[in-house]
């Protein structure tokens, strides 16, 4: 177990089976520790999420988002107002999905 900050775990289960030795801090798993530490690093570049170097153009969206003029899906622009209160609306109503 590999703890950045932290007390890290190394262990040989055959030798020490109910893991009572911990070996991380001997000199003579520094071979290993190091090979192991190595894999771990390999294995996190290669499945990482990597924030991409070049920057993306397109603007975000707006917020709220616009809403095309005729949208069938959209509530009516009184829910968006700070005074109204969105539990006052029927979505299934607004949406056309049943009839009042």
């Amino acid at each position: 177990v590999y703890r950045a900050s932290g007390i890290s775990e190394l262990y040989d289960l055959k030798a020490d089976s109910r893991e009572l030795n911990n070996l991380f801090t001997e000199p003579s798993a520094a071979n290993l520790r190091s090979e192991l530490q190595s894999s771990l690093l390999d294995w996190y570049v290669q499945t990482a999420d990597v924030t991409p170097s070049a920057l993306d153009t397109r603007s975000p969206p707006s917020f709220p988002h616009p809403v095309e003029p005729g949208d069938p899906w959209a509530a009516p622009l009184e829910i968006h107002s700070q005074s109204a209160d969105p539990h006052s609306f029927d979505y299934m109503e607004v949406n056309g999905v049943i009839e009042a």
